[in-house]
């Protein structure tokens, strides 16, 4: 027999994978500026992005959430982020309409001046979520620890998007945060 201690790590662990049903379209969780954009179209699986603060001062770290609202008939799958060190890697556009390039993007291009080619390598062992057909899940962060905004902003105000590529003729559809002097 088992000492009290070691018999309870010899159980199997139990983890609670039920899914959180929500409405996307109707969130009660949030308040009307808090809710998430999402981009994709209705049959798909759609990518959402919201933060906590959309007013924040220059230099603030800008966390943000990301959403997935499965609106297909099989099952999908989040997580198992591999962006380091944890940045948002969407789309962000200044107030005109002008995509602005993230820190990681610049860091690349300035190293293909150089005549050097960076290189991602992602090792991760970060669980990854199963969203079932037809439901909402979010914040996906299961590392709770935060995802950052990958650009330094200046006072003014942008629109954020959970993907790259998106169609710069869209950039106001996008999440508003305003930077300002406190």
């Amino acid at each position: 027999m088992l000492p009290l201690c070691c018999a309870a790590l010899a159980q199997p662990l139990q983890l609670d994978t039920t899914p959180r049903k929500l409405d996307c379209k109707h969130l009660d969780l949030l308040t009307k500026d808090r809710q998430p954009v999402f981009v994709g179209r209705d049959d798909e699986v759609r990518i959402g992005i919201s933060t906590q603060k959309n007013i924040v001062a220059p230099g603030e770290p800008i966390l943000v959430d990301l959403w997935v609202d499965n609106r297909t008939d099989r099952a999908a799958y989040s997580g198992g982020r591999c962006i380091l060190p944890y940045r948002h890697a969407g789309d962000v556009f200044d107030e005109w309409g002008h995509r602005l390039i993230g820190i990681q993007e610049q860091a690349a291009l300035n190293a293909r001046k150089r005549g050097i080619e960076l290189v991602e390598v992602c090792s991760m062992s970060e669980l990854v979520s199963v969203i079932p057909p037809h439901t909402c899940m979010g914040p996906i962060d299961a590392r709770e620890d935060g995802l950052r905004l990958d650009h330094e902003l200046k006072p003014g105000v942008y629109y954020v998007f959970p993907r790259s590529g998106t169609d710069p003729a869209l950039f106001k559809q996008g999440l508003v945060i305003t930077v300002r002097q406190p």
